[in-house]
This record gives C-alpha cells, sequence and structure tokens, in this order.
C-alpha cells in the first residue's frame, strides 16, 4: 500500500517564516503555533487536502490572522477546503456564517445577526413599507435541501433599528452555480463539496454577506476591514456573476486608462476571474473615475467612503 501523503509542518514552516514577524503582531506567537497546528491537522484530516502545496496552507494562516478568525474546530469560525487550480491542490480558508457573523458584530455597529432557512409548509410572509417585517413560522416538517423555499438574515443595529434580506432558493441555486467548489463537484472532479454536505449552512453564509452590503459602516474601523477581508476571501470560491463583468467593461471604457492597461485588464477578466477579485478591480475602477472627476477636492478617505457607497448602490 502507498504511503498516504500528508502536509508536514516544516514544510509549512519556511512560508509562515516569511511573515511570521507580522502574524505575530497580528495574533501573537502561541496563537500563530496554534492557528498553523489547526490548519496542518485539518488538511492532513482530508485525503484530498493533504496533497495541498505548503504555500497554501501557510496562506490559509495569514487569512486566519488578518481576520480574526480561528481554524479551531470547536468555535467553527472557519474551516479549510481543497480547491484545484490548474491540476495543482490548493487549501482555501473559507470562513463559515458563524466566523462571518461573529465579526459583524464584532464591529460595534451591530447587536445580533441571525439567519434562518425557510422550508416547504413554514407559514412565511415579507411586509415591505416605511415598517418592514418579517413572519416565519415554521411547522418543522422537513429539512431537505429540496424542500428549501427562502433564507433570511436580520441585522439588529446599535440604534434598536433592524435590516433584513431576503433570498429565494433560485437565487441561492444562481450564487451556488458559481463556486469552483461545487462546480467540481457536479463535474466528477471532488467527491464532495460543502455547498452538498451543508447546503443550510452554506445558504445563510449567502444572505448573511448580502445583508452586510446595507449594512451602516459611517466609520470604516478596523474591525469593519476584517469583517470585509473575511468576506472578500470567502467570495474567491466563487467566478464574477454577469452583472459584475457588464460593470467592470462600463468602467473600463469610460475610465482614465490607456490602452494597454486596458487589454491587460480584460485579458484578465476573459481568462477567468473570481468574484472577489471582480469586486477589488470595480473598487479600483470606480477610485479611478472619481479622481477623474473629482481629483482636486476628493482626498483618499473620501473618495474611499465615495467607493463604498457606489459599490451599495
Amino acid at each position: 500500500m502507498a504511503d498516504i501523503v500528508q502536509v508536514k509542518e516544516n514544510q509549512v514552516a519556511p512560508f509562515i517564516e516569511v511573515k511570521k514577524n507580522d502574524l505575530i503582531q497580528l495574533i501573537g506567537e502561541p496563537q500563530l503555533k496554534r492557528e498553523t497546528s489547526f490548519a496542518i491537522q485539518a488538511v492532513n484530516a482530508n485525503s484530498y487536502l493533504s496533497t495541498a502545496t505548503p504555500q497554501s496552507v501557510a496562506k490559509c494562516v495569514w487569512n486566519v490572522a488578518i481576520t480574526g478568525l480561528s481554524l479551531n474546530p470547536v468555535l467553527k469560525l472557519a474551516y479549510i477546503t481543497p480547491r484545484n487550480v490548474n491540476g495543482v491542490m490548493e487549501a482555501l480558508l473559507m470562513p463559515s456564517y458563524q466566523g462571518i457573523t461573529k465579526l459583524i458584530t464584532d464591529t460595534g455597529s451591530v447587536k445580533r445577526v441571525v439567519a434562518r432557512v425557510v422550508y416547504k409548509g413554514d407559514i412565511f410572509e415579507v411586509e415591505y413599507g416605511m415598517e418592514t417585517k418579517i413572519i416565519h413560522k415554521p411547522k418543522f416538517q422537513t429539512t431537505k435541501n429540496e424542500d428549501v423555499t427562502h433564507v433570511y438574515a436580520i441585522a439588529l443595529l446599535t440604534d434598536g433599528e433592524q435590516q433584513f434580506e431576503v433570498m429565494s432558493l433560485e437565487e441561492i441555486h444562481s450564487i451556488r452555480a458559481r463556486s469552483d467548489g461545487y462546480r467540481a463537484f457536479t463535474n466528477g472532479k471532488a467527491k464532495t463539496a460543502i455547498w452538498e454536505s451543508d447546503f443550510g449552512e452554506m445558504a445563510k453564509k449567502t444572505v448573511i454577506k448580502r445583508l452586510c452590503k446595507y449594512l451602516p459602516k459611517s466609520v470604516i474601523n478596523e474591525k469593519w476591514e476584517k469583517a470585509m477581508t473575511a468576506i472578500d476571501i470567502d467570495n474567491n470560491d466563487y467566478s464574477a456573476s454577469e452583472q459584475q463583468i457588464q460593470y467592470i467593461d462600463t468602467l473600463l471604457n469610460n475610465s482614465t486608462y490607456d490602452q494597454r492597461q486596458k487589454d491587460y485588464i480584460n485579458s484578465q477578466v476573459e481568462n477567468g476571474i473570481t468574484k472577489g477579485d471582480a469586486e477589488k478591480l470595480i473598487e479600483d475602477l470606480l477610485l479611478n473615475q472619481l479622481a477623474f472627476k473629482d481629483r482636486q477636492n476628493m482626498n483618499a478617505t473620501d473618495a474611499k467612503q465615495a467607493v463604498a457607497q457606489a459599490i451599495q448602490e
């Protein structure tokens, strides 16, 4: 019998060492050792992940540090999934819906976030207007994935107001279809996918991420930066939507970039771009146009706030 391939600590260590001082500043040396150990344990517990590159395992540790999450399996704030990149297996950090919820409530702008899955037979009503509300009375008759009709999330803000977001099953399926991990599963290139094994959890995370776009961010502080970074990292498992591609095309045509730069960006998009990378590209293009239109009076902070507002709209 062939030996089982495993990622060893001495293989990961050199890639940790490159950013060790920064990592220690972020989470401290004892926690760095723990998170590195959690990462190695996680990848070696999965036959696919055990062949992941040490660099990608180290990147998972780095992403844990910059977001303030943890790979401690007891906390269930984040986990590692396999991702095949041009025939090379890589480890990819994926925040859980509990992890993203924690980061959002840590910002101080939100007291509590809850997410629920609605099944066939449940009483479910949504009211919009000056006073919006959700009525959900579950029947607890089924918890099968095929019986899901909607998923929703509600945020209780610090001022007592509530913000909620509702997504239909069709919208959830549309997001799932853009997941690299799920596509690998449906194409027979992976034995399992988190979307398949934990559909409800993934659906909750999806609606919480959408809700986050509409939460008040009058001050983009360090904790909000961590929450948004975690969402960006999570989005790297998803390909850009058609709407994002069209928006990029419009912004690019109206940008101040020269033709060489435009051709380079177009080639990136044509070769495939993730949802997270598309969001960053849109932000860069918006900054470019804001700088062009308002460069006389807008400083970098004002521009960033303007971009955040434009993305929300």
